[in-house]
């Protein structure tokens, strides 16, 4: 399929191989963090330990059904993020919800990229 004049750029190129270009560059930081990863032993503490242990809830008798606890005493508006980050707890343990938060943080980067699109391309939204 050929390429229209509006996919193409003022050098001739078309836009897919730019917004590769850029996709591949907002992804690297998170291949590296990935890679720094790998054989280290990861022990949270703090709030992230009780986000832990919502996320371990989640299947069982004491699913969550409110958000984050917060200090002022209310929750936080849902439980999205326990029900998102518990299929990699149940894979790989705590290293697992790692790789979650790594995979959702990569997919909100490069929606990003994909929603700030060059001007000839927003109108289609």
């Amino acid at each position: 399929m050929a390429t229209s004049t509006a996919d193409r750029g003022a050098d001739g190129r078309t836009f897919p191989v730019f917004a590769a270009v850029v996709a591949a560059a907002v992804a690297a930081p998170f291949v590296v963090t990935l890679g720094a990863t790998i054989g280290e032993r990861w022990y949270p503490g703090s709030d992230i330990a009780l986000e832990i242990l919502r996320i371990a809830d989640v299947g069982g008798r004491e699913t969550p059904l409110t958000g984050v606890i917060s200090r002022f005493g209310w929750d936080h508006p849902g439980p999205l993020l326990f029900y998102v980050l518990a299929p990699f707890h149940w894979i790989a343990g705590v290293r697992g919800v790692l790789l979650g938060v790594l995979l959702v943080n990569l997919g909100a980067a490069l929606g990003v990229c994909w929603a700030a699109r060059s001007e000839e391309h927003t109108s289609e939204l």
